[in-house]
């Protein structure tokens, strides 16, 4: 009797709660479907282990024979995670159990975090092996073949679509706090991998390479239409993901037909640019001015102050001895940029 009154109450919270509860129920569709999506794709890899492996050592010569094995296990380990919250948020919300403050707290400050690092790990450590998919499945974006040939194809974008609305998720429920997306960001793997889902996702949606044409992407009007967590990231944020496009822009734009936009394409001629030196340097002035910063042009932005010897640096790193109209197009873009976001004077110094 005690136990069917406490569920009448669960019942009752729940209806209460209706709006979050609902929500829950969409993530955990939504989930399922890509987890069935991701799974044909782990064993489609599997099948395919010669050619995969193959590709993979020429992407990375440190990579490890035991990939597919380990985006497996992580990959278990997400589901069942995702499941724990889940569940311990219909709990809550339904009043279901009286849980000690002290386990509470340790539930929702450790699983969200451990969870966030097994997406980060899912995403970064596995990248090649979602390239290898992009690139030895055809079409690399199947939704406009659909209607021509009614066959079912892998959608190469999934395992991206499933990490990043696991953190549209902790976001919405209230797992992380929106400070904490920012922090997400702060590792250059990570911006390299919004970046590569956000160009994919808009030559996917718009159906043809718009990425060669845009200047930015964090300014497009698609952004604000693709996930949650984007309009919780700062300028700061929002300065990196620019910065690592434009520069992977130059280094992608003369690429063969059909080649994949990867933003770890990063080398100028024979010489990495190290990006993630610049990193953090556009700040907004409701934080503390350190010594050796100003104010930029536009007013509400400060600039760190670099010296004739840096600017030149970042010109060489980024001039080519040679360079045609498309990359002369891509370096007029980043330099504009930099000047504005960045490192003001830079032009003066070309």
């Amino acid at each position: 009797m005690l136990f069917h009154l406490k569920g009448l109450e669960t019942i009752k919270n729940w209806d209460l709660n209706q709006d979050q509860v609902a929500s829950l129920r969409e993530y955990a569709a939504q989930f399922a479907e890509w987890e069935v999506e991701i799974q044909k794709q782990i064993k489609w890899l599997g099948k395919n282990k010669m050619n995969v492996d193959r590709m993979i050592t020429q992407a990375s010569p440190n990579s490890s024979p035991q990939a597919l094995s380990r985006v497996q296990e992580l990959f278990n380990e997400i589901k069942e995670q995702i499941k724990v919250l889940k569940n311990m948020r219909l709990m809550l919300l339904g009043a279901a159990f009286d849980i000690p403050e002290e386990i509470f707290r340790l539930i929702t400050e450790s699983s969200p975090r451990n969870l966030v690092q097994s997406v980060k790990k899912f995403i970064t450590e596995n990248n090649h092996l979602f390239n290898c998919l992009a690139l030895g499945f055809v079409p690399k974006h199947p939704k406009f073949q659909y209607e021509k040939d009614q066959q079912y194809r892998l959608y190469t974008l999934t395992p991206l679509d499933y990490a990043f609305e696991i953190i549209d998720f902790l976001l919405e429920h209230r797992f992380i706090k929106t400070e904490e997306v920012g922090n997400i960001f702060q590792d250059k793997e990570m911006v390299e991998q919004v970046v590569n889902y956000t160009v994919r996702r808009y030559e996917n949606d718009l159906g043809f390479c718009s990425w060669k044409y845009m200047s930015n992407l964090t300014k497009h009007w698609h952004w604000q239409s693709m996930n949650k967590f984007f309009r919780a990231l700062s300028k700061k944020e929002l300065d990196r993901i620019d910065l690592v496009f434009l520069i992977g822009k130059l280094g992608c734009i003369d690429g063969l037909p059909g080649a994949l936009y990867d933003s770890e394409v990063l080398d100028i001629g024979d010489r990495p640019f190290p990006y993630e030196k610049y990193f953090g340097k556009s700040n907004s002035l409701n934080r503390l001015v350190s010594p050796g910063f100003k104010h930029g042009p536009i007013g509400h932005w400060i600039y760190p102050e670099f010296d004739p010897k840096e600017k030149d640096e970042i010109i060489h790193h980024l001039l080519s001895k040679r360079y045609g109209r498309r990359k002369l197009i891509c370096i007029v873009d980043l330099f504009a940029f930099m000047e504005e976001e960045f490192c003001p004077g830079i032009i003066s110094q070309l």
